[in-house]
């Protein structure tokens, strides 16, 4: 069903306030009126009466802060490879409007998404940023360190082949001396 416009009427033009859509301040809404036209039917007026043509100074609107940092999600020793996952934090008085990966403090071209799969070991962290009517702040995660991948170790050639010494080094032969694979 579309809303239709209503007003509300304040009667004399003797108020001044602020207006509230949803429990959020509007911004530039604060100021002398009689009434309010709207299509939401959602509004909060927080009016003071005014003596004498006085006026009113709105409370200014919180920064948002964070009540939970931000923080990176792993098994606690990750390596090259292994996905990074987000955990953006609780935001008051706001909600989270960006996100940054960061490699030894410094951004990394193109990762804000919600996870980041390393190609390099370092000291990763997140940046969250929060915007609300009262601007924006931003918060960043403790740093985890991204170990090497482990290198596998083959232990030399299966159990009954040998690697060919010299010019034929890279050449792996069975037990019968047959010749099975190699880098020519």
């Amino acid at each position: 069903m579309p809303r239709v416009p209503s007003i509300l009427n304040l009667g004399e033009p003797d108020y001044a306030g602020q207006i509230y859509a949803l429990g959020q301040r509007m911004a530039g809404m604060e100021a002398r009126f009689a009434a309010i036209e709207s299509t939401q039917a959602l509004y909060d007026a927080r009016l003071t009466a005014l003596e004498d043509g006085g006026s009113v100074t709105p409370e200014p609107d919180p920064v948002p802060s964070f009540t939970t940092p931000p923080s990176i999600l792993s098994d606690g020793s990750p390596t090259v490879g292994e996905t990074l996952i987000a955990s953006d934090g609780v935001v008051a008085n706001g909600s989270v409007s960006g996100r940054q990966w960061l490699l030894a403090g410094a951004a990394i071209a193109g990762a804000t998404g919600a996870t980041y799969t390393p190609s390099a070991a370092g000291s990763y962290a997140l940046r969250v940023t929060a915007t609300g009517l009262g601007g924006s702040v931003d918060a960043t995660s403790t740093p985890v360190n991204v170990a090497d991948a482990p290198v596998v170790d083959p232990g030399g050639p299966p159990s009954g082949f040998t690697y060919l010494a010299g010019a034929d080094a890279s050449r792996l032969t069975g037990a019968d001396g047959a010749y099975l694979m190699g880098v020519a």
